[in-house]
């Protein structure tokens, strides 16, 4: 399957798009997450967990059986 999933680290204004093709939605959705932490530290994690209550936001997961093309990205 393919997915499209959209989410934010708590605190960003701007929700990131990912497009990726996994087995089933859990393993779309562990992808999204690592490539979300991939730039943060496990103390920074553990921070905005504990204000926010999470460190990462889902806010849609989009599966299709076609391949999913980007058509345009904002600058």
């Amino acid at each position: 399957m393919y997915y499209v999933i959209i989410g934010r680290i708590p605190g960003d204004d701007e929700d990131t798009v990912y497009v990726c093709r996994a087995e089933n939605r859990s393993e779309a959705e562990s992808m999204f997450e690592a490539e979300m932490h991939a730039s943060a530290t496990l103390d920074e994690l553990d921070t905005i967990a504990r204000i926010h209550g999470t460190n990462l936001y889902t806010n849609w997961v989009l599966a299709s059986e076609t391949p999913i093309d980007t058509l345009s990205t904002n600058p």
